[in-house]
């Protein structure tokens, strides 16, 4: 921990228990805002500076938070549109059009969402102009982001700005910078970062909170009945040697028997590697098996362990790796509980992308945007298009009920949900009429889904 460094949303003091509680944190509070940086009161990483690597080769936290990272990055997105006029679509298309320039923006995505472990992620945005055509235009000059950047959020850290004015923002984000002609830590410009935040509340700092302080001690419980399990597992499969030598207490060489109980010890290690012992007939030699309650006791903490922190990472376990203890039922419950974790992270990444990532776009191509009459609408709302898999039978019925009951529906999403991609105007198709769906008791009649043919 740096000298001076305030327990400030990390450890309490030892007044925290002679009943000043409520003293404590203001204080705290000032003097740390009072300094000129202000540090990540991240528990795990004060602990351990390679905590973060370090869960990454356990395969069970491994495994669930590259399952929660790929759900909550998805696979599919769309811009929805501010209102349901044709400007506000014409801008949301535009917006979809500029964002798809960017080089692996899944991989953008998909490293914005370990936020949920470290609290807070940073990715560095790169952008140029280029002459591009876009929804209801001809080929303009746009300014369009062609890649992004991972970066740790080690780098970053919050500092007092030296000549802030009084009504105006007093900290700033500093990137550190470990060469170039003035290395250390440098001033960013905002608008070329995404930064994602888990949890940011007020104790935090402005540094997020993720879920690597709730996993610092059961992993650390892990790795510790991992060494001593592997310790029994040598002992178990070698057993242990016991030598009853005579010759060590004999009275004409005491004198010498420490010595030759350890040229003894030698001699026994060398022979139990061949797998053979040999000795004095007088001598008697026993291997013992070591108890199997200690294992057993590993084996289950091991488990224990393991439930623990997957179901805090995914909201439940039956999802990954369970072999018993749940039924059907238990399973679509715990499912549930993970899609609703899922949905909320969803909605922390896509706030974050339209606050950083298309905020950018959209202020950058303002001139562009006003000559077109789209600006005064607004660029959308960035969302992650849900990918839960249902049964087509279901969807394909309640598509027939809305259209039924009049409610329009987008060509693309309904091919979609169905699992099949639209068909263009010179594709081989096969038409034909099904059968219409049954319609619910009292639903009005309404077109079948085989008549939808070529609606916008």
């Amino acid at each position: 921990r740096p000298a001076g460094f305030d327990r400030i949303g990390c450890v309490m003091s030892s007044n925290f228990l002679s009943g000043t509680t409520t003293q404590i944190y203001p204080y705290e509070l000032g003097s740390a805002l009072r300094r000129e940086r202000i540090f990540d009161p991240d528990y795990a990483l004060q602990q351990d500076l390679d905590f973060y690597w370090k869960i990454r080769r356990d395969p069970v936290i491994a495994h669930a938070l590259e399952q929660r990272r790929h759900l909550v990055a998805g696979r599919d997105w769309f811009i929805e549109p501010a209102e349901s006029t044709r400007k506000a679509r014409q801008a949301a298309k535009i917006v979809e059009q500029l964002i798809s320039h960017i080089s692996c923006f899944a991989s953008v995505r998909f490293n914005l969402a370990e936020a949920v472990i470290t609290g807070s992620k940073w990715g560095r945005l790169y952008g140029e102009v280029r002459r591009v055509k876009v929804e209801g235009a001809q080929p303009a000059e746009w300014y369009v982001l062609s890649g992004g950047r991972d970066q740790a959020k080690q780098r970053f850290a919050f500092f007092r700005k030296a000549d802030a004015p009084v009504n105006a923002p007093a900290w700033e984000w500093r990137l550190y910078v470990p060469e170039g002609t003035k290395p250390g830590w440098q001033p960013i410009d905002r608008r070329n970062y995404v930064r994602h935040v888990y949890d940011e509340a007020e104790e935090t700092l402005s540094y997020g909170r993720g879920l690597s302080e709730a996993l610092y001690l059961y992993f650390w419980a892990k790795t510790n009945v991992l060494e001593h399990g592997l310790q029994f597992l040598d002992r178990w499969a070698q057993g242990m040697v016991i030598a009853e030598v005579d010759a060590l207490s004999d009275s004409a060489t005491a004198d010498n028997s420490p010595t030759k109980a350890n040229a003894y010890l030698t001699a026994l290690e060398k022979q139990r590697a061949r797998h053979i012992f040999v000795h004095d007939s007088r001598d008697k030699i026993t291997v013992l098996d070591a108890p199997t309650g200690g294992w057993q006791s590993a084996t289950q903490a091991l488990a224990y362990l393991d439930d623990a922190m997957r179901t805090l990472i995914l909201g439940a376990n039956l999802p990954t790796s369970a072999t018993e203890g749940g039924s059907y039922a238990l399973g679509k419950v715990q499912e549930n509980s993970t899609e609703a974790l899922i949905q909320y992270d969803r909605t922390l990444l896509e706030e974050t992308i339209d606050r950083d990532l298309v905020g950018l776009l959209w202020r950058a191509n303002r001139p562009n945007l006003v000559k077109m009459g789209l600006w005064e609408f607004g660029p959308g709302r960035f969302r992650i298009r849900q990918e839960k898999h249902e049964d087509p039978v279901q969807r394909a019925q309640v598509i027939q009920m809305a259209i039924n009951a009049g409610i329009p529906l987008r060509r693309d999403e309904v091919y979609s949900s169905l699992g099949f991609s639209p068909p263009l105007d010179d594709d081989d198709v096969i038409e034909g009429r099904p059968a219409t769906l049954a319609a619910p008791s009292g639903a009005p009649d309404g077109p079948s889904l085989s008549s939808t043919r070529g609606a916008p």
